[in-house]
Parts: C-alpha cells; structure tokens; sequence
C-alpha cells in the first residue's frame, strides 16, 4: 500500500512496507474528530534508518551459538527513545538484520534491574505504530523485572533493538537474541 493511502492495522492491509507503517490520522487542526466513529488509518512515510547522530550496534558483528549477543551498558548513553510500554532512560539501539526472516526472541540480563526492551523496523519512528513489540516484564514472570520480546521479520528484514530501563537507571546488561522455534529458551 502507497504512503498516504487507506490502511487497517488488524487487517491484510496493514502493510506499507516498504516505505512506511499504517497508523491513525490526526484530523486537522481546524477539525473535530469524529465522536464514537472509528479512527482513520493511512499509510504514513517513515525512515527506516536510525538518525546519522544515534550510535547504532550490529548485532550482527556479535554471532553466538544459535543467536546473537551482546554485552553493553547504557552508562553515559543518551536517552533517545521511549518505548509504548516504558523506558526514558539512558538507552542503546542495537540492529538485527536477516536473510530469512522469521520469528525471533530476545531477552535481558541485567543483574535483575528493572529492563525495558522494544524493537522497531523504523529507527527513529516516534509514532507507536511502528513499533513491532515493547516489554517491561517478561510475561512469563521467569525474568522478574527484566525484559523479553518476541517478534517476526521478513525475509532481509531488520529490527532496532532498544536497550532501555524503568525510571532513570543506567544498565550493564547481556542482550541475547535468536530465532525463535516456539520452544522455551
């Protein structure tokens, strides 16, 4: 579907791919939004790279066993983004790129600190809908208050992974991702 063009987030014509994501219409400020009718979507622009002065880490340069990983801290870091479900700390952005595509999950280890991981296909996209998945506690309560998400690519797509934390905490933390197999971790 073309930037600008009608779109529904739960349906078949959800994707903009490449050149952006399907995301509600703001009416005009001169407007009145429509009281109980559903909200407009339309195909919205995006950049998909993150901006020229965001440190980017390729996950890619840190291959392990079946996956990726890679040890960082987001001491001295910006803070950069914001998840939908949390974040605002210091924050770093690390990019997964695949050939395949398909399900992937990664998780956190921050010596138990409290994590909030979210991953975009659009770097600097501060709309929520180009955010593919956000998580403050992992929902399988195995993590405590550290981060898990889950996530699909399609084949030569790619991820930016956020590394960000609940409050004004700086992390050392592991991040470890991989294709997910449906089988727990």
């Amino acid at each position: 579907i073309e930037v600008g063009q009608p779109c529904d987030p739960l349906a078949l014509n959800r994707r903009c791919e490449p050149a952006g994501f399907c995301a509600a219409q703001e009416p005009p400020m001169n407007e009145q939004p429509a009281e109980g009718g559903p909200a407009e979507f339309a195909c919205e622009a995006a950049e998909r790279e993150c901006p020229a002065e965001w440190p980017v880490i390729s996950l890619n340069d840190h291959p392990e066993d079946d996956g990726w990983s890679f040890e960082g801290t987001t001491e001295n870091a910006d803070n950069l983004a914001e998840g939908t479900c949390g974040g605002g700390s210091p924050n770093q952005v690390l990019s997964l790129e695949t050939a395949d595509g398909g399900f992937f999950v990664c998780e956190i280890d921050a010596g138990g600190e409290d994590t909030v991981l979210y991953a975009r296909t659009f770097c600097g996209a501060r709309n929520p809908a180009a955010e593919l998945v956000c998580n403050d506690d992992a929902p399988e309560n195995d993590l405590g208050f550290q981060s898990r998400i889950r996530f699909y690519l399609p084949p030569q797509g790619s991820a930016f992974i956020f590394v960000d934390a609940f409050g004004d905490a700086a992390l050392a933390y592991t991040l470890r991702c991989a294709v997910d197999f449906g089988v727990e971790q």
